[in-house]
């Protein structure tokens, strides 16, 4: 929710704060918003979307990199009810 909102998901990134708007191309909302952007509100095609994609792309590999080298499959996991 967080990252959402400071990416631009939940208002226009326009009448956020002007360090929000500095950080924000660091988020992958921004990303996935930009591309919404392109295509729905500037009728925009593939080339348009390619940039955020891409950028998508780049950091859901690099967080599935991450999670597989943390991942243990003999550690104990537990479980607090």
């Amino acid at each position: 929710m967080l990252l959402g909102g400071l990416g631009g998901a939940v208002m226009p990134l326009e009448v956020l704060p002007g360090w929000v708007q500095t950080i924000a191309p660091f988020t992958p909302a921004y990303w996935a918003m930009r591309g919404h952007r392109s295509i729905f509100l500037e009728q925009g095609g593939l080339a348009e979307v390619a940039l955020p994609a891409a950028v998508l792309l780049a950091a859901a590999g690099v967080l599935a990199v991450l999670a597989t080298t943390r991942f243990r499959v003999d550690e104990t996991k537990e479980f607090f009810a």
